[in-house]
């Protein structure tokens, strides 16, 4: 069996997020592209983040296959019981905000373990790219807005990531995946945090940037909540008046472990189209 959506097409043709001409397009481009193709459902969803331009909804899948193609562990392992995944979440608070704000989901990622030798990037991306398709499993959103807190960052935690990894990581965020980042911002700034914005503006897409705003050490949340997101939509940690966000962190956790059997359907997909370092494929469906 395969993806497990909780929506159809016909449900969002209904509600005039997608058409169901665009869905055939693509569906037609994609069968005479790809032996395995994606079903009509995450058709709709690259369609729906594309705001229904279909040659930018192409661009994306043929993106979505690429980085999976070539960056498979990236999308292994995809299990809140496979011990990587456990380690970094004792290691970091992802919290999927239930409220939406302007029909955007708020996703809030702090460390709460802040000791670099327990810091995973690749378990960190792994864990992002799952949560993103817990975001998109029912009704999917128009866009997502990212706060990032990098409270007890270190010089360690900027050495644990790895280029290629990171390169992977970006490409498939910005243009593989079919969900919109609305904003990012990036709570409690410091030197650190600036150096290691460097290394990802590498590979920021320079043709659609997302808009990435730097928030200062002991800057008040009032005036955040004024000029960015109310408090009515954030946790209390962040003096808001929504539960805390370890309580949400724990939802989501609690989410992705019931959603396991999309999860693995998600992972399997184009997984025989992997490459080695010499070029040659190989099949992981495990």
């Amino acid at each position: 069996m395969g993806t497990q959506f909780g929506f159809t097409v016909s449900e969002l043709i209904k509600s005039n997020r997608v058409t169901k001409e665009s869905v055939s397009v693509i569906k037609t481009w994609q069968n005479e592209k790809y032996d395995e193709t994606l079903p009509d459902d995450q058709i709709a969803l690259f369609l729906i983040a594309c705001k229904g331009d279909q040659e930018l909804a192409k661009r994306a899948i043929e993106t979505h296959i690429s980085v999976k193609s070539v960056t498979p562990e990236l999308f292994t392992g995809w299990n809140v019981n496979n011990e990587n995944i456990k380690k970094i979440l004792s290691v970091i608070n992802l919290a999927v905000i239930p409220k939406q704000y302007l029909n955007s989901v708020i996703v809030i990622a702090s460390f709460k373990d802040t000791d670099y030798l327990n810091f995973d990037f690749c378990s960190f991306c792994q864990l992002c790219l799952m949560t993103a398709e817990a975001i998109l499993i029912d009704n999917p959103p128009e866009d997502i807005i990212i706060i990032l807190d990098p409270r007890g960052v270190t010089f360690g935690h900027l050495m644990a990531i790895e280029m290629k990894v990171l390169k992977a990581f970006l490409e498939y965020a910005q243009d593989g995946i079919p969900l919109r980042i609305k904003a990012i911002h990036v709570l409690n700034s410091n030197y650190l945090v600036y150096a290691g914005y460097k290394m990802f503006q590498l590979f920021v897409n320079a043709d659609e940037p997302v808009v990435i705003n730097f928030h200062q050490e002991g800057e008040s949340m009032e005036a955040f909540h004024e000029l960015h997101v109310p408090k009515e939509y954030l946790p209390s940690d962040y003096d808001g008046d929504l539960d805390s966000s370890q309580e949400y962190h724990e939802q989501n956790v609690e989410r992705l472990s019931l959603m396991q059997f999309h999860l693995s359907a998600i992972q399997k997909q184009f997984s025989c189209r992997h490459t080695n370092t010499n070029g040659e494929g190989y099949c992981d469906v495990d």
